[in-house]
């Protein structure tokens, strides 16, 4: 292989052209620093908004399990007496 303009190589053949077409194809992204950072901007801006989403499910899974158990609490609060009748407030 020969070096031409330090930029492009020449192949001898083509199972040599094959495999640096491969390597060229699997660093692509980093070829250029501007294709880096915006690649690793990228994928940053999209692991964060992952992570949002996956916080905001958990919190409304926390909120629904706090109303279901509010609601159950109000569904049977009638059959227990008040604070202020253990307090002795209230006779009944």
């Amino acid at each position: 292989m020969e070096r031409k303009n330090n930029s492009s190589i020449i192949c001898d053949d083509r199972e040599a052209a094959v495999c640096l077409l491969a390597i060229r194809s699997k660093t692509a992204g980093y070829k250029q620093p501007v294709n880096r950072v915006f690649w690793d901007f990228e994928t940053e801006q999209k692991l964060a908004q992952a992570k949002n989403e996956i916080d905001e499910q958990a919190h409304q899974n926390r909120l629904d399990a706090i109303r279901k158990r509010l609601e159950i609490e109000n569904q049977d609060c009638w059959y227990r007496p008040s604070a202020y009748y253990w307090m002795g407030l209230k006779d009944h």
